[in-house]
């Protein structure tokens, strides 16, 4: 099974950070991915800009809604995400407590939905964005069956669409939140509880890694997947180490 780490941290509080702080727990995080890696777990990964650098997408009575800024204002923000492969939920919380490094922030685990990767052959020499899908776990779960099975139905059709043009890189659904973990630091200790990292209406249900020219065709790509959907599209622009 695979997992995502979801990395969330007070981006003031790491800007305050004094930089050699910063670049030694920067060098922890590369030393933790080359050993998942050599052990087969690590399945791709990236930072994210800043969230100053956001967009987010709604539909609201009928029209789109596009506003700069994250999909909601919490005090801790997505910062970059890790994906591996895990046998269990526990096993993923354990390889990252093993590891130590945690920083200034929180790691929220969440078990990662199969979704049918479409072959792609991506644009070289474009910028990589991530697409951050919002909803109401419950808002969800109360929905007519035919209305989730029909979005759930379009979502492979979305990624082989974006495959064909050469945008899609990779994406998946996420398990529901309430089986989420989070792991903090407190007092020099590291702290597992049961939940996502913040207890807001909408949480995140899916991602999408994809290649887009700019900005405003990453909020293309975002009007489209989103549709008449329910909940946020947060358009981010991705780091240079994603894969």
């Amino acid at each position: 099974m695979q997992y995502i780490y979801l990395i969330y941290l007070n981006e003031q509080k790491w800007n305050e950070l004094p930089e050699p702080d910063r670049q030694q727990m920067m060098a922890q995080g590369d030393t933790m991915v080359a050993r998942w890696k050599e052990q087969g777990r690590h399945r791709g990964g990236a930072p994210l800009h800043s969230v100053a650098t956001a967009t987010t997408i709604r539909f609201v009575d009928g029209k789109f809604v596009v506003t700069d800024g994250p999909f909601a204002e919490t005090r801790e923000q997505l910062g970059g995400y890790i994906l591996v492969e895990a046998e269990s939920r526990e096993e993923a919380v354990n390889h990252w407590l093993a590891a130590g490094n945690v920083g200034p922030g929180t790691i929220e685990v969440r078990e990662v939905a199969p979704f049918p990767q479409p072959d792609a052959a991506p644009i070289p020499r474009r910028k990589q964005y991530m697409l951050l899908c919002y909803h109401d776990q419950e808002q969800w779960d109360a929905s007519p069956a035919a209305e989730r099975q029909r979005l759930s139905t379009d979502a492979p059709l979305f990624a082989q669409e974006m495959a064909a043009s050469g945008r899609w890189i990779s994406g998946a659904p996420l398990v529901n939140p309430a089986r989420a973990r989070s792991i903090r630091s407190h007092d020099g200790k590291l702290l597992v509880t049961d939940g996502p990292f913040a207890e807001t209406k909408e949480h995140l249900a899916g991602y999408i890694l994809f290649h887009a020219a700019d900005l405003d065709e990453a909020i293309a790509v975002g009007r489209r997947f989103h549709a008449e959907r329910a909940g946020a599209v947060e358009v981010r622009p991705v780091g240079v180490c994603a894969e």
